[in-house]
């Protein structure tokens, strides 16, 4: 006998479901994003601690935050359960007018955000799941009738499936650690057993007494607050630079760090290259962003972190920005009534959209055409090499 643990989605159209999708793609970008991110900080601080102690590991190179993006990827890619709880894979059955959701993989905390959904609700049925009070005979079967048609894996909507993981692992950079950074009782318990490794005893074979010496050692050893820099490059003499005392952020800088990507515009210039102008936020140079496109709404994204989700964006819009494999972003401040080139960046556009998928097996087109033209000159800056900023 089947059956499934498994969910149904109050929606009634494609479109609604592709927003019930986005919207529990957004909750679990930012679960992603600190799950993996206090990973790899905590193994991009071990590496760094291990250097200045003395220790480094053979296989370094010249960036911990680097070597440790590498040893992280390769430690899920070696071990499929891990990878599995690090992802989220939800399979969506089309059943006449039923939709129906099976959770197939994904720690608890995914399955909470999914659960907290307020158009998801539980709709199990099978061995071991008992009929819920309040549902009748029929209605179980009905259930039933719904459940067995999406299991044997036919008709329309069977290979419908949410993946939170396209592809490789993000590379994170400072962005996406700097919040996760672990303690300083955190790093000594971590970088301990190679310590203890290397007086050639064992953590049993020591007193307590021997064990707290070591540690208040270490703790004194190590670098009191990891920086950018420190993750940037391992020391070259195996100690930890000194901390140079940086000027304190402007204002605008302060103030970025908070802000979010509530609206955009798009723009084609004449050659046919788009342009994404968004409000600034301070989206790191160094690593990629994306922009996420679905069927009415655009989100940008970095290190697996959500900078912005702008709703209600032109159908023209998104259509144009589909048509890309990448755009170039440029983040502007109003300042004064102008408008102020701060950064620019080049986008990898992503559709994420349900309906776009469903549509394309339809034999569906979509209309081109441009969402915004703009010949009041910014967009001449926009295209230059060099940015400007404000001194």
């Amino acid at each position: 006998m089947s059956s499934a643990d498994g969910y149904r989605l109050k929606v009634k159209e494609v479109r609604d479901l592709s927003q019930v999708m986005a919207g529990f793609r957004s909750d679990a970008l930012r679960l992603l994003a600190r799950s993996y991110g206090r990973v790899v900080a905590g193994e991009a601080t071990r590496r760094l601690d291990l250097h200045v102690l003395g220790k480094p590991d053979p296989n370094s190179g010249e960036n911990p935050l680097a070597d440790a993006n590498d040893a992280v990827r390769k430690s899920y890619e070696q071990d499929p359960e891990a990878m599995a709880s690090l992802n989220c894979e939800i399979v969506i059955h089309l059943v006449g007018e039923a939709v129906l959701a099976r959770f197939v993989s994904g720690n608890d905390d995914y399955r909470k955000a999914w659960d907290t959904r307020r158009d998801v609700f539980r709709w199990g049925w099978g061995e071991g799941i008992e009929r819920p009070k309040g549902i009748s005979e029929r209605n179980w079967k009905v259930r039933e009738i719904c459940w067995r048609n999406a299991l044997a894996k036919t008709g329309f909507g069977s290979g419908l499936r949410f993946s939170l993981i396209d592809g490789e692992l993000p590379q994170i950079g400072w962005g996406g650690v700097r919040r996760h950074l672990p303690t300083m009782e955190d790093r000594v318990r971590s970088v301990l057993p190679a310590i203890i490794a290397s007086t050639g005893k064992s953590a049993t074979e020591m007193s307590p007494e021997s064990l707290s010496d070591i540690r208040r050692k270490l703790a004194l050893r190590l670098p009191r607050e990891i920086t950018r820099e420190l993750l940037a490059a391992y020391p070259a003499s195996g100690r930890a630079p000194k901390r140079v005392a940086s000027r304190p952020p402007r204002a605008a800088e302060a103030s970025a760090r908070t802000a979010q990507i509530d609206h955009a515009d798009v723009v084609q210039s004449s050659d046919g290259r788009v342009f994404v102008a968004v409000p600034y936020v301070g989206l790191d140079t160094e690593d990629r962003v994306f922009v996420q496109v679905a069927d009415s709404h655009v989100a940008i994204t970095q290190n697996a972190t959500q900078f912005g989700y702008v709703a209600n964006v032109p159908r023209v819009a998104t259509d144009l920005l589909r048509e890309c494999k990448s755009v170039t972003l440029v983040e502007v401040e109003r300042k004064g009534g102008r408008r102020l080139l701060r950064a620019k960046h080049v986008a990898i556009v992503k559709d994420i959209s349900l309906v776009d998928n469903v549509s394309r097996t339809l034999g569906r087109w979509r209309t081109k055409g441009l969402a915004r033209k703009s010949d009041d000159g910014e967009i001449r800056q926009w295209e230059q090499e060099s940015t400007t900023t404000e001194s």
